[in-house]
C-alpha cells in the first residue's frame, strides 16, 4: 500500500474510533480527551516512538499525503469542535472551533517535543488535564 493510502486508511481508523468516544456525555471532560487523543494515535506513535527513524517515516509519509492528512486533522478537529460545543465551557475561552484549533495545535507541539512514548502520553494527559478543567464549566 503505497503512503496516501496508508494515511488514508489511519485516518479512517482515527475518525471512526473517535465517533464513540467523543458521542458519550458521561465521563469527565478530561478523562474523554484523554482517551480522544490516545484514539487518535491507534499504535502509529507507539511505533514510530519506538524507532529510532520513526519520526522521519511520520514526517515522510505525511509530506508524500500532505492533502490526505490535513483532510483527515480537519475531520479530527470538526469531531472535536462538535464535542467541546456540548460542554458548558468558557464563553471566554472562544468559540468551540477555536477550541479545538488550540487543541489540534497543542497535540502536535507534545506530539514534536516528545522523546519517548511514556513521555508523550504523560503530555496527552497533561493537555487532557488542562483542557478538560477548561471545559467543565
Amino acid at each position: 500500500m503505497t503512503p496516501p493510502g496508508l494515511t488514508q486508511r489511519y485516518f479512517t481508523e482515527v475518525n471512526q474510533a473517535l465517533e464513540p468516544i467523543l458521542s458519550g456525555q458521561t465521563a469527565a471532560p478530561a478523562d474523554v480527551l484523554e482517551a480522544a487523543f490516545i484514539a487518535k494515535d491507534g499504535k502509529f506513535m507507539e511505533v514510530v516512538l519506538g524507532t529510532p527513524h520513526g519520526a522521519e517515516l511520520m514526517d515522510a509519509g505525511f509530506s508524500i499525503a500532505a492533502d490526505i492528512a490535513a483532510d483527515g486533522e480537519a475531520q479530527v478537529q470538526a469531531q472535536l469542535t462538535r464535542w467541546i460545543a456540548q460542554r458548558p465551557g468558557q464563553p471566554d475561552l472562544g468559540t468551540p472551533a477555536d477550541i479545538a484549533a488550540t487543541l489540534m495545535a497543542a497535540l502536535k507541539g507534545v506530539k514534536s517535543s516528545s522523546r519517548s512514548l511514556a513521555d508523550y502520553r504523560a503530555g496527552q494527559a497533561r493537555l487532557a488535564q488542562v483542557f478538560g478543567r477548561a471545559l467543565q464549566g
